[in-house]
């Protein structure tokens, strides 16, 4: 068994791996290079383009920029593809970009003009990832870059305003907002080349207001959804994104699985998502109004779900046999007490394609399980599950198990783990 376990990890003290964030805002895409420091106040042209802004400099980010853009040795020209330039490919379409990544002290985000100046990119960036840049109010100039391809957006607003529906060739959004809500006021569904769309809030969105030939169009496109609120998961919404798949959806979710009396629920629509592959449940209520009593029944869940994510809905583990029923089923991430309880007996018959399940924060004492519960079970992670007695020392039975790795559990668990490896 010491040679078939190729990784375990176990760490018993409440000790925590601090992690450094660089403050990066990534203008046009570039693959990963390794980060060197640059010479203070300095440009250095090569390759790929490296700026060190330093806070003395009193020029504004925009007119900067600009300055960039225009002396940099390798100008974009149309038509023509050097070295020095990376294809950006989606779908039949290629767009030759130069490499540039710009790199701004956690400082300089206060000293950004509002509205951010966008008119330095009117040469047109296909990606502009701004998210060390938070905005106070929606910056009008935005809407000139008719041919961003992916935006990153940070800013304090509780509403997406019609405005960025302007922008007509995005393909991938992404929303940062420090409010708890976010509505979706733009027509998404009619920008057509909209595939990913995903905010940090609980999302109010709405379905199209009006059936077209182009919303029908746009709405066949989207590929993720991430994360709407229980109340936008109407047969509406669902109808007009048929293709999804990855859906994230936060807030009440009582609100989604309660059927009222009438035996549906908003959770039913879900199941007329036939292509959806990764689905996360992340619930923000807390008892009474949020209290969950059980998971709707293994039916009604997407028939294709590979990857399931349960967050803070504190259902008993009884029920958790419901997720053990999903054939498909090969990801399973319960977080931050997805289901409480002292004992988690596993039941026969479930279980059978799941590879990776991974176990964060939760009361479970006692955990009862057995090789035919887990029969491909590949990684076994459990994080911060610090009342935990041991591992089920039967895992070790597992034809096909590797990974298992402990964080902040308890010694006796430490000490199962290691049986296991050694068995």
């Amino acid at each position: 068994m010491a040679e078939k376990i190729k990784s375990i990890r176990a760490m018993v003290n409440d000790t925590y791996q601090n992690k450094k964030f660089g403050f990066e805002a990534l203008l046009v895409a570039a693959p990963p290079v390794e980060k060197k420091e640059p010479p203070s106040s300095s440009i250095t042209y090569n390759t790929t383009t490296t700026v060190n802004l330093l806070l003395q400099h009193p020029f504004t980010i925009s007119a900067f920029i600009n300055h960039l853009l225009h002396s940099t040795r390798y100008p974009y020209k149309p038509g023509k593809t050097t070295n020095q330039h990376r294809q950006l490919r989606d779908a039949d379409h290629r767009f030759p970009l130069p490499r540039l990544r710009f790199y701004l002290p956690t400082a300089v985000s206060s000293l950004v003009p509002s509205p951010f100046d966008f008119q330095a990119f009117s040469i047109g960036p296909w990606v502009l990832d701004s998210k060390p840049i938070h905005f106070t109010r929606f910056p009008p100039d935005l809407t000139l870059l008719v041919h961003l391809r992916y935006l990153v957006l940070s800013w304090d607003f509780k509403i997406l305003p019609a405005a960025l529906s302007s922008l007509w060739n995005i393909q991938t959004l992404v929303i940062e907002t420090s409010s708890c809500t976010l509505e979706i006021i733009a027509d998404v569904w009619n920008v057509i080349q909209m595939r990913h769309l995903k905010t940090n809030a609980s999302t109010t969105l709405k379905g199209p207001l009006a059936k077209s030939r182009k919303s029908e169009e746009a709405s066949s496109n989207f590929k993720t959804l991430s994360a709407i609120s229980p109340e936008s998961c109407t047969e509406d919404v669902v109808s007009a994104a048929p293709n999804l798949r990855e859906l994230g959806i936060q807030g009440n979710l009582a609100k989604l699985f309660d059927t009222k009396g009438t035996g549906s629920s908003l959770f039913d629509n879900l199941g007329k998502l036939v292509y959806l592959e990764n689905l996360k449940l992340w619930n923000d209520a807390f008892p009474p109004e949020g209290k969950i009593y059980s998971l709707p029944q293994s039916y009604k869940f997407p028939l294709k779900l590979k990857k399931l994510t349960i967050v803070s809905t504190r259902i008993v583990w009884w029920h958790i046999s419901t997720l053990g029923l999903l054939e498909g089923l090969e990801i399973l991430k319960l977080k931050e007490n997805a289901f409480r309880g002292d004992r988690w007996k596993s039941q026969d018959g479930g279980f059978r394609s799941l590879i990776v399940l991974y176990i964060g924060r939760t009361d479970l004492v006692l955990w009862e399980a057995s090789a035919l519960h887990f029969p491909r079970l590949k990684c076994l992670r459990l994080n911060y599950c610090s009342k935990l007695h041991e591992v089920p020392f039967e895992l070790a039975n597992v034809p096909s198990f590797q990974i298992l790795d402990l964080n902040c559990t308890s010694r006796s668990a430490a000490k199962s783990a290691k049986k296991i490896s050694e068995h």
